[in-house]
C-alpha cells in the first residue's frame, strides 16, 4: 500500500521532506545491547560495524558521515542522523534536495522526526513486550503441564504406596497366622510325645 497505511512509504515521504532520498530509524535492542534498525525496515546493512560506530557517536546535535549503502547497486551513502531520544536515532539517507537548515524549519523537521522516531520505537517496544508476555505464558503453561505430570505422578506413587503398605498388611497377618500355626504345631507335637512317652 501507500500513504501512511505503510510506514516504509510514509517515512520515505518524510524523509522527501528532509531533503534525503529515504531514512531508517533505529531503535536500541536491551537484548543486544545496540541500536538495530526498527521493523519494518531492512533488519540488516552492509558493513554494520561501521554502521554501529557511526550510531553510538551521534549525540542530540546529530552527524553526518558517508556510510555503506543499504541499497543494491549504490556503493556508499551520505548519512545524517540525530539520537532523538535515548532509545531513538532517526537517519537520513541520501540527498534529494536542500535540508531543512538553521531556525524554525530545521526545529520543527527534527521535532518531527524526533515523533516519527517515537513511534517505531513504541512499536518496537510494543513488539518486545508482546514477544516476552507470549514468552512467559508459554512458560506458565508449560510449568502447569509440569505441574499436572506431576500431579499424576504424585498420586500414582500415593496409590501404590497405599497398596504396599495393604500388601504389607496382609504379609503381617499371614507372617502372624504361619506363626500360630506353627506355635500350635508345636504344642501338638509335644503333646503327642508326651502321649507316646
Amino acid at each position: 500500500g501507500s500513504g501512511f497505511g505503510d510506514p516504509i512509504s510514509a517515512s520515505r515521504s518524510f524523509a522527501k521532506v528532509g531533503g534525503a532520498e529515504d531514512i531508517l530509524i533505529f531503535c536500541y535492542d536491551q537484548e543486544v545491547r545496540a541500536f538495530l534498525p526498527a521493523p519494518p525496515f531492512a533488519q540488516t546493512l552492509p558493513n554494520s560495524l561501521s554502521w554501529q560506530r557511526f550510531i553510538l557517536g551521534i549525540d542530540e546535535d546529530g552527524a553526518t558521515a558517508e556510510l555503506p549503502s543499504p541499497y543494491r547497486g549504490k556503493q556508499m551513502c551520505t548519512v545524517e542522523a540525530r539520537r532523538v531520544d535515548s532509545q531513538t536515532v532517526v537517519a537520513l539517507l541520501g540527498k534529494r534536495g536542500p535540508r531543512p537548515s538553521g531556525g524554525k524549519a530545521a526545529e520543527e523537521f527534527w521535532l518531527a522526526a524526533r515523533l516519527l522516531g517515537r513511534l517505531f520505537s513504541t512499536a518496537h517496544e510494543l513488539r518486545v513486550v508482546n514477544a516476552r508476555a507470549k514468552l512467559a505464558a508459554e512458560s506458565a503453561r508449560s510449568s502447569s503441564e509440569i505441574a499436572s505430570s506431576l500431579l499424576a505422578t504424585r498420586k500414582k506413587l500415593e496409590g501404590s504406596l497405599a497398596e504396599t503398605r495393604l500388601e504389607r498388611q496382609k504379609l503381617r497377618e499371614t507372617n502372624q497366622r504361619l506363626q500360630l500355626a506353627q506355635q500350635i504345631a508345636r504344642r501338638r507335637s509335644l503333646r503327642l510325645r508326651g502321649v507316646q512317652a
